[in-house]
């Protein structure tokens, strides 16, 4: 079979995303294995330098790509260094995403059959009690399905090594399989089931991943663009990509920014909107209509809507809070 990756079977991604680290970040932010990087396909003037991995960071010599021929470097033993710009497909950018962002990308768990004789523990979650699948244990390194079963840790309920895999390849042992995923991804799922069905609906979800079983039924599975894109033999890693491995639920800066934007804003409860005048002002159709109409317009549009209309129209170059508020809110309920 050859390299086989095992995916997310929640989202799609990997559980083996690689990262450049910048220049300016110590080793330790560079995640990958041995990554075969070609020179010649880093960006002419990028900023991209290759140094011996092996060396301290106070003893390696950055030589810039167009010097990696002369550079003396055992090819073996380089790390890839990118610019800002560079696009290799290898890991993404750390220019593009900090290694806060992407925490627990790599972390995979399973939910794993209830085995014969399964008694309750005291850290089962409700769903575990009552339904026909237990959680896994937390792993870090997902092999490829043709090499070995993952480890995971703690083992709970006897699962320390499960049969990880989005498919189920022989419908006699599908008991024996363990639906893989990415944690934050299960809370993610957890959050839309409670608020559209009110109970976390794990029995659904395990259903789903035995009837649409196959190989063919899970790459066929209306995903982005981009996460099919990346479903190569080993991850591609596409610049601009670097949100399908964001963690969904720590958002580094989220909280300070959103309370900046309370603190900033004391007229939250009044849906004034800010406008800007300009000579055309008058010719604008919509500086006729009353605030509140305004609002209520707005509050009717979706985002890419809203963003049209402010090129369209100053009076809605910025927008209070309170509409900000509403749109996300009327997303969200979608």
């Amino acid at each position: 079979m050859g390299y086989s990756e095992v995916l997310c079977r929640i989202c799609g991604v990997s559980f083996n995303i690689n990262r450049f680290r910048t220049d300016q970040e110590p080793p330790s932010a560079a995640w990958s294995g041995y990554l075969y990087v070609d020179h010649s396909e880093c960006p002419d003037k990028g900023g991209c330098c290759f140094v011996q991995a092996s060396l301290p960071p106070t003893e390696q010599i950055k030589y810039p790509a167009s010097e990696f021929d002369n550079s003396g470097l055992n090819e073996d033993d380089v790390e890839h260094i990118p610019g800002p710009d560079c696009g290799q497909c290898a890991a993404y950018n750390g220019h593009r995403i900090s290694v806060e962002a992407m925490k627990g990308c790599n972390t995979f768990q399973c939910l794993v059959y209830k085995p014969q004789g399964w008694q309750t523990q005291a850290d089962d979650d409700e769903f575990e009690a009552k339904g026909d699948y237990l959680l896994s244990g937390l792993g870090d390194e997902m092999p490829s399905r043709d090499i070995d079963w993952p480890t995971v840790f703690p083992q709970r309920h006897g699962a320390d090594s499960p049969r990880a895999d989005p498919c189920i390849w022989d419908l006699d042992e599908a008991n024996e399989y363990a639906m893989p995923f990415h944690p934050t991804c299960l809370e993610i799922f957890k959050r839309v089931s409670l608020h559209r069905y009110s109970v976390v609906n794990i029995h659904g979800l395990t259903q789903w991943w035995r009837i649409e079983n196959t190989y063919r039924d899970f790459h066929d599975f209306p995903r982005e663009k981009v996460v099919k894109d990346g479903q190569e033999q080993w991850w591609n890693h596409g610049l601009g990509n670097e949100y399908l491995v964001a963690n969904p639920c720590l958002i580094p800066g989220l909280e300070p920014l959103l309370q900046s934007c309370q603190d900033l804003d004391t007229s939250d409860s009044e849906p004034i909107l800010t406008t800007i005048a300009t000579e055309a002002s008058n010719n604008d159709p919509f500086s006729k209509l009353p605030l509140e109409i305004r609002h209520c317009i707005l509050v009717h549009l979706d985002f890419q809507d809203v963003v049209n209309l402010r090129l369209t129209s100053r009076l809605f170059l910025q927008l209070p809070n309170p509409v900000l508020y509403e749109l996300t809110i009327s997303v969200l309920h979608k």
